[in-house]
């Protein structure tokens, strides 16, 4: 086994090659706990859209004939003092990429290569998918905490809306979603629709920008695209590279609530970005949005509707069973373990 760290903007013109691609999409479906923030369609725009932001950082290892079977994909500030996992705020789950019968060669292999190449930088992983092997960790806290290293596990409790036909329909035919619904239908022709095609997304990812900019200014003073020109280009490569699920509830052609979610293939879509016209707020569009998306899903045989982690409370509304997810920070000192334990 080799194990090699790569940075710097050689790391990119490395992981595009077609070989490496392909290996890395293979090792992405063998891996149990992958989700669409490890696969290559999510890193490399990424890593191409933010590379004035952040540096590449990609630990791999490879058997002697020169098969993948370690990936850890992750991202440098232009400080040098923070390690994420690729994506950033835009992941909702980082971490790394094995077969599931490797055990914890390869992680403890990283992190040690992490901690002798960055050692004033500190490294948080959040979230850890749900069956993401951890225990290996204990020994390695413990080794770690010799070398002046300090870790912390926090476990967060998941909201997951577990996609079941007739539960689904029974969801969307409450009494407050048909109400909704009829309420909306006074407005004009009401429609649930998926947008599949590239053009049509690029006809109304601007109306859903403003949408959500609009609802983050009003409850925390951000606008979250006005502020990053980046972000927009990011979505649209995700969706050019079929990793989005998007959905937009219309009434008369005109957007009231949509989401956008990333899609795991087979696993789940994961919650996202949910907005809603201030029109049409007194409707519940959103809300009515994700019942009819339930629908949807179960009549796509997608399995689960992650409503990811968070204290939101209509997240809790649509859940039907929760699990834990897990940020792991490995600190750069004692003070910053410390720092982050009164916080």
């Amino acid at each position: 086994m080799t194990l090699h760290l790569l940075t710097g903007p050689a790391t990119l013109e490395h992981i595009r090659a077609q070989t490496f691609m392909t290996a890395w999409m293979a090792l992405h479906a063998a891996c149990p706990w992958a989700t669409s923030c490890q696969h290559p369609d999510f890193v490399v725009p990424w890593y191409e859209v933010y590379q004035a932001l952040f540096v590449p950082v990609v630990v791999l290892q490879k058997t002697d004939d020169g098969a993948l079977v370690g990936l850890l994909t992750l991202a440098l500030d232009e400080k040098g003092q923070r390690l994420t996992g690729a994506g950033e705020r835009h992941a909702e789950y980082q971490s790394w990429l094995q077969p599931p019968e490797a055990g914890a060669a390869f992680i403890t292999a990283a992190l040690c290569a992490i901690r002798a190449h960055l050692p004033r930088a500190e490294l948080t992983l959040r979230y850890l998918p749900a069956g993401t092997p951890l225990s290996w960790l204990d020994a390695w806290r413990d080794e770690a905490r010799a070398a002046g290293r300090w870790c912390t596990l926090r476990s967060v409790r998941r909201p997951l809306m577990q996609i079941d036909a007739v539960a689904m329909h029974r969801q969307r035919n409450k009494k407050n979603h048909r109400q909704n619904v009829n309420r909306l239908g006074r407005l004009g022709a009401v429609r649930f629709e998926q947008i599949t095609g590239h053009d049509h997304f690029l006809r109304v990812v601007d109306a859903i920008c403003d949408q959500y900019d609009f609802r983050q200014a009003a409850l925390y003073r951000a606008r979250p695209f006005a502020l990053d020109a980046a972000k927009k280009r990011f979505y649209i490569a995700l969706h050019r590279r079929g990793l989005l699920h998007v959905t937009v509830l219309t009434v008369d052609g005109e957007i009231a609530a949509s989401h956008i979610g990333l899609l795991s293939a087979g696993r789940a879509v994961h919650l996202g970005i949910n907005t809603y016209h201030p029109a049409t707020a007194a409707h519940s569009p959103g809300n009515l949005l994700l019942a009819m998306l339930g629908v949807h899903l179960a009549a796509q045989q997608m399995p689960l509707l992650d409503l990811t982690p968070g204290g939101d409370g209509y997240k809790e509304h649509f859940a039907t069973g929760h699990d834990h997810v897990s940020a792991l920070t490995i600190h750069r000192d004692l003070r910053s373990f410390l720092l982050t334990a009164a916080r």
